[in-house]
């Protein structure tokens, strides 16, 4: 009985939060989403978008309306408070440089479960107002070869085109998100995937979120 009470408190929780985040970014970034259509109401997938700024993961959440499991870089956990929020959606701590195969197996772990899973694979905001796209992690192939888990591509365009955590939060902005069609790649059944294969799969994926960039 108090596992099930524990898991509604929890729900209850998750979809409070979820409205506050979609209030948040609709009055104070003029959120747009377009595509929605495409997003998966149940079961797992990989959430893969450009990255702007610091805020880009409300805005995600907002469109999903649903918890995502970011891989969040190791050096945001020493913010006040975040550690502790990112613990409790099931965010996964990364390093940005090299292969962190404890955090590709953690994501690949979470999909099992039926869990979202989100992914910057620009690795960081170097690219912030830019509006193009930066290096690409070939560990999102890797992560969608493995799990064989639907792909869904997001362009993030405007919003607070800022790398700096606190002026992503606080500027006003005008957010525009672009859902594509998900990616469904054949998985691979066995533990080791040849290089080639991931950074193909990584290329197509990379390729299909630029291709919602408009113009």
């Amino acid at each position: 009985m108090a596992d099930v009470v524990a898991r509604l408190v929890r729900r209850i929780i998750e979809a409070a939060g979820i409205e506050l985040l979609r209030l948040y970014s609709r009055v104070w970034h003029r959120w747009d989403c377009r595509g929605r259509e495409h997003l998966p109401t149940s079961g797992p997938a990989i959430i893969v978008a450009n990255h702007t700024s610091s805020a880009d993961p409300i805005f995600l959440t907002a469109a999903l309306g649903r918890p995502i499991a970011f891989l969040l870089a190791r050096e945001y956990y020493l913010l006040p408070g975040l550690r502790q929020l990112a613990g409790y959606v099931g965010c996964i701590p990364v390093w940005r440089h090299g292969r962190d195969v404890v955090a590709a197996c953690r994501a690949l772990r979470r999909l099992r479960q039926g869990c979202l899973v989100g992914i910057f694979p620009e690795a960081g905001l170097s690219n912030a107002g830019r509006g193009r796209l930066g290096l690409w992690r070939a560990g999102v192939g890797w992560l969608a070869l493995r799990s064989g888990c639907p792909v869904v591509p997001i362009w993030i365009e405007g919003g607070p085109q800022t790398p700096d955590v606190l002026p992503a939060l606080i500027r006003p902005s005008r957010v525009r998100l672009i859902i594509g069609a998900p990616l469904r790649l054949v998985a691979e059944p066995c533990r080791f995937v040849h290089r080639p294969a991931i950074e193909s799969a990584a290329w197509r994926i990379r390729q299909a979120v630029a291709a919602l960039r408009p113009g």
